[in-house]
């Protein structure tokens, strides 16, 4: 525990894009409950690395750094080592990436540095216990902090009733939609009583294949939770392939929904296999068309199974998977590094002035960092390699 009247511990958390939504699952949520947990103990700052100067690393007692590996922040990590502990926090499997996802051929031509920051990273943190093994063959000092979100507002389950079942897809990237298409087609093509809604860029795969649908444009993380609370008799889908990159995905998808009241139907794979118990908190279907339809007519008509469903897995998850947890498991590790680098490091190096922004702009003019920043906001972080192909900004 950090002494009663020592000052914060300044923690600056460099991030892709701020704000985005990863970043703020993963650090920004978490770590804000987490200061106003323990007043005094912790300063957070959140930069981009777009707009990141020398000040803010020079105050800091200890970096984050979220999912990026460039030159720069290569450079910037030796020159700290030693003196300010590096935290390289990844969510993801980056550097075995199917090829279907968008960010995959980026992401393997950069998986080298990003394997490279791994390894020489004080610490590593990540969200689940599968994806953590993978990473220790590079970093033995690995911590996971799973994916919590936040479940201070209970759901009101006014929606489930006699009516059409809203079946609801979302997903930021271009997920395998392969074994939903032929199911949703033949509930269709029944006359059951559904509405499809596909959240995010995967509505053009379904609309190409003659499914009927509503699209919902690709939205910030809160209003994406206040669309899901106004669906009636609403389920939600979650197919995942059965990939390295995929069984290591957290089931943050899962939570989500349960945190809006929605029952949940996914696929038997790791993520959702080790969290669901089915029949009670969810349903897991095999990855196979006749699994799925038999999953989905199972809860067409059943409002009291879908409404039961929902209820089971808010009460069992709520505790465990909230913004306090992850809080807590944060906090933890900052007391583990502050008690080997105490804020009063005579060893913390001072960075020269000029070092942020020269190595900066040998990536991306002042400009384009701009422009850059800007695109990401409005189209995500998914789909951005795409506008940058068609608008040439690097």
């Amino acid at each position: 525990m950090l002494p009663k009247n020592s000052n914060p511990a300044q923690v600056l958390c460099i991030m892709p894009v701020h704000p985005w939504t990863v970043g703020d699952i993963r650090l920004v949520k978490p770590l804000e409950r987490l200061e106003s947990k323990y007043p005094g103990l912790y300063e957070f700052n959140f930069k981009s690395v777009v707009n990141l100067n020398v000040q803010d690393v020079n105050n800091a007692n200890i970096v984050i750094i979220q999912r990026i590996a460039t030159a720069f922040l290569m450079r910037l990590m030796r020159l700290l080592k030693g003196a300010v502990p590096v935290i390289f926090e990844i969510d993801d499997l980056l550097f075995d990436m199917p090829d279907f996802l968008n960010a995959a051929s980026i992401n393997k031509r950069n998986a080298a540095n990003l394997k490279i920051m791994i390894s020489d990273a004080d610490y590593v943190t990540t969200t689940t216990t599968i994806l953590a093994e993978h990473l220790a063959k590079l970093n033995p000092e690995v911590r996971i902090i799973p994916n919590c979100i936040d479940f201070s507002n209970p759901p009101e389950y006014r929606q489930f009733g006699s009516g059409a079942v809203n079946l609801i897809f979302s997903s930021t990237d271009t997920v395998s939609v392969d074994v939903l298409i032929p199911v949703i087609k033949r509930l269709q093509r029944e006359n059951r009583e559904t509405e499809f809604h596909v959240y995010g860029p995967n509505f053009s795969k379904f609309a190409a294949s003659g499914i009927k649908l509503i699209p919902h444009p690709s939205t910030d993380y809160g209003e994406f939770h206040q669309q899901l609370a106004g669906h009636k008799n609403p389920v939600a889908l979650i197919p995942l392939d059965d990939s390295n990159f995929s069984n290591c995905k957290s089931p943050v998808k899962y939570l989500d929904y349960t945190a809006a009241g929605i029952p949940v139907i996914a696929s038997n794979v790791p993520p959702y296999r080790e969290i669901i118990t089915p029949g009670q908190d969810g349903i897991l279907a095999e990855n196979n068309p006749e699994a799925w339809y038999d999953a989905i007519v199972r809860v067409l008509d059943n409002a009291d199974f879908c409404l039961s469903l929902a209820k089971n897995a808010y009460e069992k998850h709520r505790k465990n998977y909230s913004l306090g947890a992850s809080a807590e498991k944060w906090h933890e590790l900052f007391e583990k590094i502050l008690s080997v680098h105490p804020l009063d490091n005579p060893k913390i190096k001072r960075l020269p002035a000029s070092f942020s922004l020269r190595h900066l702009h040998s990536i991306l003019s002042p400009e384009r960092c701009v422009k850059f920043v800007r695109l990401i906001k409005k189209h995500g972080i998914t789909h951005i390699f795409q506008i940058i192909r068609k608008t040439s900004i690097l």
